[in-house]
């Protein structure tokens, strides 16, 4: 990105760089926006997972199979959303699309938020663990799981005999006993 120039994306886009300045301010506004179309995918996604009738074991490793899954598709989606982007007010102010990519930065943390508090109130976790704290540490811990597997499949085949599928599934179970009660207690 760092490298990349308005002229080179104005080549890409098949329009002058005077187009694209009429619509983006900045490179940096144009990275900020698919940003914010990847974010909005994944939201769908979260969204059609949550609404299924589904026990909250499935539907968190059916929600860690689409983070899996939308990372293998839109590798630039999922790296982006990762990066660092200013969300203090007064850049959310100057620069309308940080507000969009806050709001739905948030939506994204309620869909987590509301899974945590489902297998609350179900029985499936431990009422101990805060819903938004547990939901954000749970989204880092899988975001690296999933972008370790992609990158290293073929060190996790060498080392652990394992394909990137098993490794996936292994640490997404992981994951979900990190907070579940104990066998014999719900989960």
């Amino acid at each position: 990105m760092d490298k990349t120039t308005m002229d080179d994306i104005a080549r890409e886009a098949h329009y002058s760089k005077a187009t694209l300045y009429t619509y983006f301010k900045s490179k940096d506004e144009i990275f900020y926006y698919n940003v914010l179309d990847g974010m909005k995918l994944l939201h769908a996604r979260l969204q059609s997972t949550l609404k299924k009738e589904a026990d909250t074991r499935t539907t968190y490793l059916d929600i860690c199979n689409e983070l899996a899954k939308f990372c293998e598709e839109k590798p630039l989606y999922f790296h982006s959303m990762l990066e660092t982007i200013a969300s203090d007010a007064q850049s959310r102010t100057e620069t309308p699309v940080l507000n969009d990519i806050f709001q739905m930065g948030e939506a994204l943390n309620d869909d987590v938020d509301i899974l945590v508090k489902r297998g609350i109130e179900q029985g499936f976790f431990d009422a101990d663990f805060p819903s938004l704290p547990t939901g954000s540490v749970h989204w880092a811990a899988l975001s690296g799981i999933v972008s370790f597997a992609i990158q290293k499949q073929d060190y996790i085949y060498q080392r652990m005999g394992m394909r990137k599928e098993d490794f996936l599934q292994f640490g997404f179970q992981m994951m979900f006993h990190s907070i579940a009660k104990e066998i014999g207690d719900g989960s």
